[in-house]
């Protein structure tokens, strides 16, 4: 069995490792590579010290009203998630707190780079070409924009902001909770991922809700961060799949060797 098909039929806590291990095993030419690509994936690690990073000019979203996202919920529906906040931490596990640790290494793309990168290989050359790995930054960079805007807009609390009885389990973030960018950047990427990829879209799709619960069992996210951000995410990863899909690669080639005799023509 090939290693594309090996790939395919592991489960999400193979795929972590593979993805891992992989991406110490390319060559130096593939990482220059694959950083020339990903570039735009360091760009908004650190909105911290980038607050107005939603003002930021996209790559493919030209108008901020082409994705909706509604208003985080209010002090009640807030209490009520704050207890399922509360729940969520009392009943982590060591596997919870692994999965809690592996998707908060780095910035929120970290991760999903490392993912790319072990999935695009020379044994889907077609795939290899269409840059998918630059195609997923730019999804992940146009919603992080929207999300970082979302933050300053709202600026809605943490939940051990609001309640100082919860340890998160990361260290704590000092941006606004409201939506969550590990669950855009998961969305924006995976679903990414799922269109160029499609034999490993579920798995791939597996790993995004591992992404954005985490968040959740870490004690840094409201359920409503979560499920709002994965949906601005797969809202950005639609459009960036659109324009993906104008570039081509679908055109059978209808074009013909030259016929000089001095001119190589391959074997």
């Amino acid at each position: 069995m090939c290693r594309l098909k090996q790939r395919i039929s592991y489960t999400s806590e193979n795929l972590k490792t593979m993805f891992t291990f992989n991406h110490f095993l390319r060559s130096k030419a593939g990482l220059l590579l694959s950083a020339l690509f990903c570039v735009v994936y360091y760009l908004p690690a650190y909105p911290q010290t980038h607050a107005d990073a939603s003002r930021w000019k996209p790559w493919i979203i030209s108008d901020a009203a082409q994705v909706k996202l509604s208003s985080p919920p209010g002090k009640e529906q807030t209490q009520k998630e704050l207890a399922e906040v509360k729940e969520k931490n009392a009943k982590r596990t060591e596997q919870i707190l692994y999965q809690i640790k592996y998707w908060d290494a780095g910035s929120p793309a970290y991760r999903w780079n490392e993912i790319a990168y072990s999935l695009t290989t020379f044994e889907n050359f077609n795939t290899f070409l269409r840059e998918p790995m630059a195609w997923m930054n730019m999804a992940i960079y146009d919603a992080t924009l929207l999300a970082w805007k979302a933050k300053y807009n709202y600026h809605r609390k943490r939940p051990f902001e609001i309640d100082q009885s919860l340890k998160p389990a990361v260290n704590p973030p000092g941006t606004p909770s409201y939506p969550c960018e590990h669950s855009v950047t998961a969305a924006a990427a995976a679903h990414v991922l799922a269109y160029f990829f499609p034999e490993a879209a579920d798995s791939i799709l597996k790993l995004a809700k591992e992404a954005a619960q985490s968040r959740i069992y870490a004690g840094v996210q409201f359920p409503s961060d979560v499920a709002d951000g994965w949906k601005l995410g797969e809202q950005v990863a639609a459009l960036v799949i659109k324009e993906a899909k104008k570039d081509g690669s679908d055109k059978p080639w209808n074009g013909t060797m030259p016929g000089d005799a001095k001119l190589w023509s391959g074997p």
